[in-house]
């Protein structure tokens, strides 16, 4: 789970979030991370539903996720 750190951009792969991206703002015990950013509401989800990119940002809660986001030009 090393490339599941804080601050990692991720894209949701299922759910009705499938397709956005997020930000791991928080690691959770069980194999989960809590992912948020501008059209994924801030809630936890299993490590096998979100890929990895190799971007990485500084943010440690939903707004400052949102807004690295939008500052790299991801949705």
């Amino acid at each position: 789970m090393a490339l599941l750190d804080v601050g990692r951009v991720v894209v949701k792969t299922r759910g009705r979030d499938a397709g956005f991206h997020g930000v791991v703002i928080s690691k959770v015990e069980g194999g989960r991370v809590a992912v948020a950013g501008p059209n994924i509401r801030e809630k936890t989800v299993s490590i096998h539903h979100v890929e990895p990119l190799p971007n990485k940002v500084d943010a440690s809660d939903a707004t400052s996720a949102a807004n690295a986001l939008k500052s790299l030009g991801l949705n």
